[in-house]
């Protein structure tokens, strides 16, 4: 197995960066006229009020299961403990933690508690009197609705928030398949006996199928950081990036003593391949294509692409190949306005020769976008073929092109809003996805990138969307860093039934700088 390069400091920097986060959100707390705050301040401390309690159950769990430790267990202590003090190092062992149901199940109802709690005695909020009658009525198949809270909450929180209940169970010792329904149950859990308000189909797709795609992702991106035969600072400072990724895994490994325990690392523990890269430059948005300069934005942003595995190769199992793409600005929206991640369900080999290899497969996307020139989320799958063409040693051209179906989708309203700000539609729907990007060597890319949607309005105002997408990249790499430009058209067309259609279609350019982290 290949070591990762400068992987302590990569380690360093997720968690000085989280705790600048931390620091930063507590100052503003502070800060009574900071409207950008009082904005989020639900959110935030919703975060804070998660991670605090996880760290003190922690801590309580890991004393109980010190004193319970068995004679077994206190001897491997002591062969540790002398090995350290010897500088010896005794072969370490691979340990597979078994399945444990129960305290999967009490860490799923403990997730859905935290919350609930903190709307009832921190909030004061009406929808967390639960009562046997709220209950007994949102059992009721006729219950079930559609909600009207705001793009952010349905389109990113609820899918983070499956990705804790999914993971209650994927470090509990289920693989993919078998922690993927617990996603469904906690949603539907939630939905029924964590708040008054009447059951939300939207609610329950989102919180699942994105739970599902996030959740997974995360549990393998946690595993970067992890190396069970470190020690040390440097074994704590991974631990705990490990657990600022992913919670419920770093709090599973604390109970069960991982987070000090020297053994060998599991094979799939890193991708076959991984490569990184931060963008950093300015971008130009347009809100329509023709509109006067004082409509359009300048603003600086940072972008992240992060490519796990190898398409071509790892395609047998969930997520043994995914790529993140994510990207903040500054003007537009301060906090995160992309965030995509598209995972490998299964694959197949059709081809391969010397010069060609083709993969079909099933993938699942996780899509996010909200600022001004475009905003989209939606949970969906697409049934692709990969294509990787070689001309010259250096000459290489890979393409993709699938069929995409959109279980849920949010795409923007343009004439009613609903009681808690929603202004968008929710939709269902076909597409197709595709790709094109052409490599010279180390040093040239060319990309085109492009997304195509229908999608009929299946609660809103009644309407057909028509959503289109395209990007095209240029990249010249001095590795490890590169320069590049890209443009992207966003389009729209509603037709309504009973109002006027909507035409809209908005241009971004962006110029910036790269650092590029390749590992193999």
């Amino acid at each position: 197995m290949r070591v990762f390069k400068k992987q302590d400091a990569f380690v360093r920097t997720i968690c000085l960066g989280v705790l600048n986060e931390e620091q930063t959100s507590s100052s503003q707390e502070h800060m009574g006229s900071n409207p950008y705050f009082w904005r989020h301040r639900q959110s935030i401390l919703l975060l804070v009020n998660i991670l605090l309690n996880m760290i003190v159950v922690s801590v309580i769990a890991q004393e109980s299961m010190f004193i319970a430790t068995s004679a077994a267990d206190s001897s491997q202590a002591i062969v540790r403990a002398a090995w350290m003090s010897s500088g010896e190092n005794p072969t370490p062992e691979i340990t597979m933690l078994p399945k444990n149901f129960w305290r999967a199940s009490w860490q799923l109802f403990t997730v859905q508690v935290i919350p609930w709690s903190f709307n009832k005695y921190v909030r004061k909020a009406e929808f967390a009197d639960l009562t046997l009658e709220s209950w007994a009525r949102n059992l009721k198949f006729s219950s079930w609705t559609w909600d009207d809270n705001n793009f952010k909450t349905n389109q990113f929180a609820h899918p983070y928030h499956g990705n804790l209940y999914f993971n209650c169970f994927r470090s509990n010792g289920y693989d993919f398949w078998e922690a993927a329904p617990s996603a469904f149950v906690g949603s539907y859990m939630w939905e029924t006996f964590g708040e008054t308000h009447p059951p939300a189909l939207n609610d329950f797709l989102n919180t699942s199928l994105g739970g599902i795609a996030l959740g997974e992702a995360l549990y393998r991106l946690s595993s970067l950081v992890l190396n069970n035969k470190a020690r040390g600072a440097g074994r704590i400072w991974r631990e705990i990036s490990a657990t600022a990724i992913n919670p419920v895994r770093g709090f599973n490994r604390l109970i069960n003593g991982e987070w000090t325990c020297i053994s060998a690392n599991p094979p799939d523990l890193r991708p076959s391949r991984l490569s990184a890269r931060i963008d950093a430059g300015f971008r130009r948005l347009g809100s329509e294509i023709g509109a006067p300069e004082e409509k359009r934005d300048n603003e600086p942003f940072i972008g992240l692409q992060l490519l796990y595995g190898n398409p071509f190769e790892d395609y047998e199992k969930p997520f043994a190949s995914f790529r993140v793409n994510a990207e903040i600005a500054y003007g537009d929206s301060i906090y995160l306005n992309r965030l995509q991640g598209r995972g490998t369900i299964r694959g197949w080999e059709l081809k391969r020769s010397e010069r060609t290899h083709h993969v079909a497969g099933v993938y699942i996307h996780y899509d996010y976008f909200q600022n001004s020139a475009f905003q989209y989320g939606g949970q969906s799958f697409s049934a692709s073929l990969y294509s990787h063409f070689q001309f010259k040693k250096t000459s290489n051209l890979v393409t993709e092109i699938g069929l995409a179906g959109v279980p849920i989708g949010a795409v923007p309203e343009d004439y009613i809003v609903g009681g808690e700000g929603r202004d968008y539609d929710f939709t269902s729907g076909v597409g197709w996805r595709a790709y094109m990007g052409y490599f010279h060597g180390n040093w040239l890319r060319l990309s085109f990138g492009q997304m195509w949607l229908w999608l009929p309005t299946v609660n809103g105002t009644d309407s057909n969307h028509f959503v289109h997408a395209i990007a095209i990249e240029s990249r010249l790499n001095f590795l490890p860093y590169s320069m590049g430009l890209s443009f992207g058209y966003f389009e729209r067309d509603s037709n309504y039934k009973d109002y006027p259609d909507v035409y809209k279609k908005s241009p971004m350019v962006r110029l910036f700088l790269s650092r590029i982290f390749g590992f193999e």
